[in-house]
């Protein structure tokens, strides 16, 4: 009877559940006396990345903020590109490139470093920025204004195959609570201040399911047809079945 007992007690421990593995903290918004989360979080099932502050050039401290350990660059507080650095780092393992960034050079800066990792789109592409693209905002075409532009996350992406919608982005030293919505109208993000905007794309990452009430992306199809003698009892059914 004894045996029945323990042998029951070890059976039951096989099937004990383990918690899920948490997603990955994207680092703390602790890198001075005073900083704190904003509020927001960029958060899918891998990681989770908090938007900090206070905003540095709304009265915060500028302190020097490093994105990662080891990272081989820091910003002046809690600046834009801070937040999509060390986004980049925990989402994608990848680290910064050593060279002074702004946040209209994010997308050029880490296109050149990583060109088997990322492909840069715009709304010339017909294609709107999905959850965890990266983007760069900029005065200028060529990205690289006085002003150093801006740079943000895409957290959710809600565009239809017109491309009309919106995306909501997660930033630094932009909005008190680190996020902000936008239409979308033509594929072009409205309403940021920014008449230029680009994006990494990482290539492995999957596309999200289309918008409710869309059938997703177009699709550009052609048919090729061998037309000879041969082929004219296949297409003669073919043209029967259709």
């Amino acid at each position: 009877m004894l045996y029945a007992i323990l042998l029951a007690t070890s059976f039951a421990s096989v099937f004990v559940a383990t918690p899920a593995p948490a997603a990955t903290q994207g680092g703390t918004c602790n890198a001075f006396a005073g900083a704190k989360p904003l509020g927001a979080n960029y958060s899918d099932s891998a990681v989770t990345v908090p938007a900090c502050g206070p905003r540095p050039l709304y009265g915060g401290p500028l302190n020097r903020v490093y994105p990662y350990p080891g990272a081989p660059r820091y910003t002046q507080g809690y600046q834009c590109v801070e937040f999509s650095e060390r986004f980049i780092y925990y989402k994608f393992g990848l680290r910064a490139p050593n060279v002074s960034t702004n946040g209209d050079q994010i997308v050029d800066h880490y296109a050149a470093a990583y060109p088997d990792k990322f492909v840069v789109r715009d709304d010339k592409d017909k294609v709107a920025p999905t959850q965890g693209d990266v983007l760069s905002l900029s005065a200028i075409g060529t990205f690289n204004s006085r002003s150093g532009g801006h740079t943000a996350v895409v957290q959710t992406s809600n565009v239809n195959a017109a491309g009309t919608g919106t995306v909501t982005l997660v930033e630094q030293n932009a909005s008190p609570t680190g996020t902000r919505t936008f239409n979308v109208q033509g594929w072009k993000i409205q309403g940021t201040g920014y008449p230029y905007i680009k994006w990494l794309h990482y290539k492995d990452a999957p596309l999200p399911p289309p918008a409710p009430g869309t059938r997703g992306r177009g699709l550009d199809l052609v048919l090729a047809i061998d037309t000879t003698g041969s082929m004219h009892p296949y297409i003669t059914s073919v043209v029967r079945a259709t």
